[in-house]
């Protein structure tokens, strides 16, 4: 059994899980993407103490991607990147309230909604081109009902609140974004900055486009015959941004 390393892992029945990097198209597959024999599940979970989030049952032709911010955690592709929106909008939200925000008011933009050909053979195939305006504003639409939000508290912050916000920033990979440092300069205790709003927008959408290059990259290998709704969603990119508006 070879160690998981896979940011994005297919699940296989045994025989090509086991051969397909003998095959001459291998070289072509992203280093990040790994396929892994079924019956060798149990043996995964219980050395790497695994966890899987997938929609339908564990079955060869599920391909997962690891959480990049819950150890241990694997999430059915189809739904990761509405894992991921949901995940970047929970903590945003908790973070602003932590750091004393009275109204936290949400929304997605978005910059970019493209597809491409996973049939077509050559480099066209690899090619994005933009989506049509009715896919996008249907998706824009869908995205509005779930995160356009308003939510006020009582705004209070402590020390210790200040912490937890700065811990959760941190291990959910906010603490990354220069307008979240940005936040939790401001909005520390004792601070002499005393701005009552902050805007600020962030990324949800970059570890999904992430995980789709490399599931794509599968497409070399013409052994595996990944099932429709993993090529719909490999074949489809948004770039989002959640943007919250913080009253304090």
């Amino acid at each position: 059994m070879e160690d998981l390393r896979g940011e994005v892992i297919l699940i296989e029945k045994d025989e090509p899980a086991i051969v397909y990097k003998w095959e001459p198209e291998y070289g072509e597959v992203r280093p990040e993407m790994q396929v892994l024999p079924y019956s060798f599940l149990d043996e995964y979970k219980k050395k790497y103490n695994l966890q899987f989030e997938v929609g339908q049952r564990l079955v060869p032709g599920v391909m997962m991607v690891k959480h990049p911010y819950l150890a241990n955690t694997y999430v059915d592709i189809v739904n990761f990147e509405e894992n991921m929106i949901k995940y970047k909008f929970d903590c945003m939200k908790t973070i602003a309230k932590k750091l004393g925000a009275k109204q936290v008011s949400t929304k997605i933009s978005m910059s970019d909604c493209s597809t491409r050909d996973f049939e077509v053979e050559g480099d066209v195939g690899y090619k994005w081109v933009e989506a049509s305006l009715d896919y996008k504003n249907s998706q824009m639409e869908r995205l509005s009902k779930k995160y356009e939000n308003v939510d006020t508290t009582e705004g209070e912050i402590t020390e210790q609140t200040y912490q937890e916000a700065k811990e959760l920033a941190a291990q959910s990979g906010l603490i990354n974004d220069s307008d979240i440092k940005d936040l939790l300069i401001f909005a520390e205790p004792g601070s002499s900055i005393k701005n009552k709003t902050k805007h600020i927008s962030i990324d949800i959408s970059s570890e999904s486009n992430r995980s789709k290059e490399i599931a794509f990259s599968l497409k070399a290998m013409k052994m595996f015959n990944l099932n429709a709704e993993i090529k719909e969603t490999i074949c489809k990119k948004m770039n989002l941004s959640l943007e919250i508006d913080i009253l304090f």
